[in-house]
């Protein structure tokens, strides 16, 4: 659900401090996202890291939030890939950067 929500806003815009339902920031995606089931998340990317166990970037799994540098997030997708809400609003994007992994579930 997770995954589904994320891939359900490809396209949107990118505006700062949004949380849809048609714009997001990286956060607000992730927390919306998160949101589908169930779990809380703040809107705010430097609170997100500190939440879930770490995980490694070998040991990323599909739904892992992803961290590619500091101050922004995203979800892995695996196979190399992630979806965020950035310059270009919500797409896809390979994992060239790795900064920190969280795992809520």
């Amino acid at each position: 659900k997770v995954i589904a929500y994320a891939m359900g806003q490809l396209g949107d815009r990118y505006v700062w401090a949004a949380s849809g339902p048609n714009a997001f920031d990286c956060s607000g995606l992730v927390m919306m996202a998160y949101r589908q089931i169930g779990i809380s998340l703040p809107h705010y990317t430097g609170d997100i890291i500190s939440r879930g166990k770490s995980v490694s970037r070998a040991s990323m799994i599909r739904g892992d939030i992803f961290f590619p540098e500091r101050g922004h997030v995203g979800i892995y997708l695996g196979n190399g890939k992630f979806i965020a809400s950035g310059g270009r609003g919500v797409a896809i994007d390979p994992v060239t950067s790795f900064y920190a992994a969280r795992r809520l579930v």
